[in-house]
């Protein structure tokens, strides 16, 4: 499978699936990308080249990523903005993983509006409610 796999998806797919992968440090299971692949209505293949497309691309960039945050931390730390260079080092501190694993475990924020839930219904699978409201 290669870059041809992944010609056909539109731009948003790509988009959802690149935004999918950056948010799964850990990587995304074949059942997360059915799952997605059933959302999009693609065939499981074109997802899974999608994502590995992604994932490269997200590698690749990582590094480049680090080193523009670090520079902008340690200018911080020159200017003397000592609150923009915290804010910098706790971001990196929460969000930059290796393998899976991060230095601390992310705050959950708790918001004080309600919370939406959107399922997808699938053929063969008993009837639930699909949208739910949490207040």
């Amino acid at each position: 499978m290669g870059r041809r796999d992944t010609e056909n998806l539109t731009i948003g797919e790509k988009r959802l699936v690149k935004q999918y992968v950056a948010e799964m440090p850990g990587g995304v299971s074949v059942r997360e990308a059915t799952s997605l692949a059933k959302a999009l209505n693609r065939p499981k293949e074109m997802i899974i080249a999608a994502i590995e497309e992604a994932r490269n691309k997200f590698i690749l960039r990582a590094s480049r990523y680090v080193d523009i945050h670090m520079q902008a931390a340690e200018q911080a730390i020159e200017d003397g903005d000592n609150e923009t260079a915290g804010k910098l080092s706790q971001w990196a501190i929460e969000n930059i993983s290796g393998e899976g694993k991060r230095i601390v475990n992310k705050q959950v924020e708790t918001g004080t509006g309600a919370k939406v839930f959107v399922g997808i219904k699938l053929g063969g699978v008993n009837e639930q409610s699909l949208v739910k409201i949490d207040e």
